[in-house]
């Protein structure tokens, strides 16, 4: 009896093995894709939603089912309208997982689609919009839900959403180009709508109000060339970039502005033409009191203007010769914004022209801070993004007589030997370090040469 079972239990212990083996088999083929199962029959069979792919896009309600939560929602106050190509935005939300949506009404349908939306979360003095892109979740005739990209919702008990303008792209054919050969990326619509989320024991309320907003009108976008001097690369000059504008606001004394464009370094020769970098959007906030400059070299002028200008002053500059169409143009306007300064260098062989710089395009503008009747006002601007034409709007002009221009290279030298001179005294301390190192160096050096010398004749 004792033989028979030991011979039982190592038939247990074999069978064991071999099922554990015939397991370890099956999970790797299942592993590596070898061996496939057919559960088209097993469609009543729940699926656990911890084992579905991570990158599968989120479900999302669509938008008819979201905005008939509210009961005076009606479907048939947003008809379609041919010919009309605006956008409007007419309610927000927040989703539990910290995203906010944006339930927009577009009277041509699907033929309209919002791309971007300007808002700032705070609010008065705090009050800074910026521009979010904006991804089409669904629609449904002329409603359309978006997801608002790279924003996370706050978690805050009390959350601001202050909404300036949304955005589409240009359309051709339906929208006006802009004069002398300038483009328009995307067009903005105004909102001028604060939405408030409030949070009370885990449920969500929201109120609106409408707020103030600015619209610009009438815009240009260019840049006036100056002379920068010599480079290693060839000869390099400054482009001052400008934007002119009018508002449908009349302001007296402009004192802030905010505004974003997009650069982008070029590089470019006559035999294989324009190859671009990377684009980085650029914010600013420009001050009344702030002021830019070719920074030119020591046998370069130095000119300076201010960033915040008036029209007037820039079309009495007579260090610039401005073309007839910037001239036009301009006369109906009433503010600049000369908001940065880029270089460019150029050189050329027999057989080739050769140009570095900086591409500037999408300005827009996107707070304003000014005041008018002693009333001073702090408001979100419903602007497009507008690029220049490739052709500059003007040229430096030299009027300086040229003792003044000789008097400014000795005076620029100086300048330049001050601030050595100054930072010498700031760094003596290095210099002496340094200089005694060198010292040292070539003392060795000397050494070790003499040495080897004396070695050598020996």
């Amino acid at each position: 009896m004792k033989k028979n079972g030991k011979k039982q239990i190592r038939a247990y212990s074999l069978g064991g093995v071999l099922l554990v083996i015939v397991l370890v088999v099956i999970i790797v083929l299942l592993v590596v894709g070898g061996i496939s199962f057919n559960i088209d029959s097993c469609e009543d069979i729940p699926v656990p939603s911890s084992v579905l792919r991570k990158s599968a896009a989120p479900q999302y309600s669509d938008v008819i089912t979201d905005l008939s939560k509210d009961e005076t929602f009606a479907a048939e106050d947003y008809p379609e309208r041919e010919g009309d190509y605006s956008l409007a935005v007419i309610q927000i939300a927040e989703s539990v997982d910290g995203e906010l949506f944006v339930y927009a009404y577009a009277p041509a349908g699907a033929k309209v689609t919002a791309t971007e939306i300007r808002f700032s979360t705070a609010i008065n003095e705090s009050f800074k919009p910026v521009d979010y892109v904006l991804e089409l979740v669904n629609y449904s005739g002329t409603l359309a839900k978006y997801v608002v990209e790279d924003f996370a919702v706050k978690s805050d008990a009390v959350r601001y959403y202050d909404i300036v303008c949304i955005f589409r792209r240009w359309l051709d054919g339906v929208d006006i180009p802009p004069i002398d050969g300038q483009t328009v990326s995307s067009v903005s619509y105004p909102v001028g709508a604060t939405w408030t989320a409030c949070t009370i024991s885990e449920n969500v309320t929201y109120s609106m109000v409408s707020t103030e907003v600015i619209a610009v009108t009438d815009k240009r976008v260019g840049r006036i060339v100056y002379p920068k001097g010599s480079s290693v690369f060839g000869w390099s000059k400054c482009e001052s970039h400008y934007v002119a504008f009018s508002t449908d606001r009349d302001i007296e004394r402009l004192m802030e502005a905010e505004l974003t464009y997009i650069s982008t370094p070029y590089y470019y020769t006559s035999t294989s033409g324009y190859s671009y970098g990377e684009n980085t959007t650029v914010p600013l906030m420009l001050t009344g009191e702030q002021t830019g400059g070719n920074n030119g070299g020591i046998f370069t002028h130095r000119y300076k203007w201010k960033r915040i200008q008036t029209v007037h002053e820039l079309l009495n500059d007579k260090d610039v010769t401005l073309t007839d169409e910037a001239k036009k143009d301009l006369s109906d306007m009433a503010w600049v914004l000369r908001f940065a300064e880029t270089e460019y260098t150029s050189s050329a062989t027999s057989t080739v022209y050769i140009q570095n710089g900086t591409h500037v395009s999408d300005v827009t503008i996107l707070r304003l801070k000014f005041e008018t009747d002693g009333v001073v006002y702090n408001l979100g601007v419903v602007d497009n993004k507008q690029t220049s034409s490739p052709i500059p709007d003007g040229e430096n002009n030299p009027t300086i007589p040229w003792w003044e221009r000789l008097f400014s290279v000795f005076k620029n030298i100086f300048s330049w030997l001050v601030k050595a001179f100054s930072w010498c005294g700031m760094h003596w301390k290095t210099l002496l370090i340094v200089s005694a190192c060198i010292v040292g160096f070539l003392l060795v050096l000397w050494l070790i040469v003499t040495l080897v010398r004396k070695i050598l004749k020996q």
